[in-house]
């Protein structure tokens, strides 16, 4: 994913990379244009699915529903929102507070975890660039605000960049670990990225066929 979200700026000066997917979290360190260090979190989406679905009583399935309409970590909206109630199947309904700060909490802990797997406790000099945050858990909102209050390092997420003249779908956090793979094939290919050609439309190059292919599209 790094391929795909950090500029090269970062990956040379220092840069966290935390890709947050279903069940893990996968964290690069880029310093001087290389990868630095690397290690494996076993915490990340599925995790927070879980906690909604053993604190509010949920099925999974309805729990990782709830996360995704109505997940929220922004710090200044859950200290002022109301308690107000969300509706759930069959006339059930939870706490829009409690369904928000369960998933406060576990990320609270996940962004802590990241920097204990560090290799030095010196971030401003590993990582000059910050946190990088990506992949789907980091589209969760408010993360960017709450990592930054939790953790006080300079922090964005990471969307796919560089591709255009297709889909919005693959700017998406979601997708950055298959575009970066896509974008890393062809650079290595010993070829400018948009010199392929395409038979039906000319130039537009064939980094986008390749992106097609690999999403269905």
């Amino acid at each position: 994913s790094g391929e795909a979200v950090l500029t090269p700026e970062e990956r040379e000066v220092g840069v966290i990379l935390a890709d947050i997917g279903g069940g893990t979290t996968d964290v690069a360190v880029f310093k001087d244009g290389s990868i630095y260090h690397t290690s494996i979190i076993p915490v990340a989406g599925y995790q927070v699915t879980s906690d909604l679905s053993i604190g509010l009583g949920l099925p999974f399935e309805i729990a990782e529903a709830m996360k995704r309409k109505y997940g929220n970590v922004y710090p200044d909206v859950l200290a002022k929102s109301d308690d107000s109630n969300l509706n759930v199947e069959n006339g059930h309904s939870v706490s829009y507070r409690d369904l928000c700060n369960i998933i406060k909490v576990r990320m609270e802990e996940l962004l802590r975890l990241i920097l204990l797997e560090m290799p030095d406790s010196n971030y401003a000099s590993l990582a000059p660039a910050g946190l990088v945050l990506t992949g789907g858990g980091s589209k969760l909102a408010g993360l960017e605000v709450l990592a930054r209050s939790t953790i006080r390092i300079q922090t964005r997420i990471g969307e796919p960049m560089g591709v255009y003249g297709i889909t919005d779908i693959l700017h998406d956090p979601a997708h950055a670990t298959g575009v970066g793979l896509v974008l890393w094939g062809v650079n290595n290919q010993g070829k400018p990225t948009w010199e392929y050609r395409n038979k039906n439309n000319g130039s537009i190059g064939g980094i986008l066929n390749l992106l097609k292919k690999f999403f269905g599209m």
